[in-house]
């Protein structure tokens, strides 16, 4: 039976609202996309992969960031968690909690930025360590432990970043090939809502897997890849920003899976 990872630490997948942060509008707060990874060698049954969002303060402040696991669970809805915490300068600590399939879970989080603030990471544990779900035969572990990385808007690392073609109807998203990656999943999101709500599960706008192979893909396009989050159409004059992730392996093609290659992101307006 399909071992369906699912929320792990994803589950974590942050509605939280850091005490007094109830958007990323306020001055001196930037927005953050990243990713979060399950350790493989804790959690070697189905290490997986997912978004993360981030909303940090250049100085000291509250913090809020979400997980998105974008696996509906065993029971058929989206696992939520959050994460509330405080940054001292370019430190940060906090805790998370959620629920996955009706078993709760979460534990703290902790990380650091570099001084540009334009790169955070750090690690999340499980405090009720290595979790195992069952909701008949579907079957998952929350890993006890994980790491996470954060990018300011339209940063990434492995020197990875798509280029979006508006030129083309609808626009084409283009990315470099990634060596030993079997899987691309393509993120879009409105990024007036991302601000305004912090919240990757409400402002995605289309999200994809693709195979090995593929490096291109028009907006919304259902036969290269395939299709996780149905596309919505995009307003003109609006902006959205676009990440990728490459990974080596995924869970049925669509989970990423832990062993992430590269991740990138680009910001652009709908023609």
């Amino acid at each position: 039976m399909f071992v369906a990872l699912i929320a792990t630490l994803l589950a974590v997948s942050s509605v939280v609202a850091a005490q007094g942060l109830n958007d990323c509008m306020k001055p001196r707060y930037s927005l953050y996309l990243g990713y979060y990874r399950e350790d493989p060698t804790n959690n070697p049954e189905d290490p997986t992969a997912g978004m993360i969002l981030g909303c940090f303060p250049s100085k000291s402040g509250n913090f809020r960031t979400q997980f998105l696991f974008s696996y509906v669970g065993c029971l058929g809805y989206i696992n939520l968690g959050s994460v509330r915490g405080y940054k001292r300068i370019t430190s940060m600590e906090g805790d998370w909690s959620g629920s996955v399939d009706g078993k709760s879970i979460g534990g703290s989080f902790e990380g650091s930025c570099n001084d540009e603030m334009s790169y955070c990471s750090g690690n999340w544990y499980n405090s009720g360590g290595k979790t195992r779900v069952q909701v008949g035969g579907c079957r998952y572990f929350v890993s006890p432990v994980g790491s996470w990385y954060l990018f300011r808007l339209g940063e990434g690392s492995g020197n990875f970043k798509p280029n979006i073609d508006t030129s083309k109807v609808p626009p084409v998203i283009r990315w470099g090939s990634v060596p030993g990656s079997g899987y691309y999943f393509v993120y879009v999101h409105d990024k007036d809502c991302l601000y305004r709500k912090m919240s990757l599960h409400e402002c995605t706008v289309w999200h994809a897997s693709c195979p090995q192979g593929v490096t291109s893909v028009p907006y919304g396009d259902r036969t290269i890849c395939i299709g996780i989050t149905p596309a919505l159409p995009l307003e003109s004059g609006k902006e959205y920003v676009v990440s990728v992730m490459a990974t080596g392996g995924s869970m049925g093609g669509m989970i990423p899976g832990s062993d992430v290659k590269a991740f990138g992101m680009e910001v652009f307006r709908a023609p």
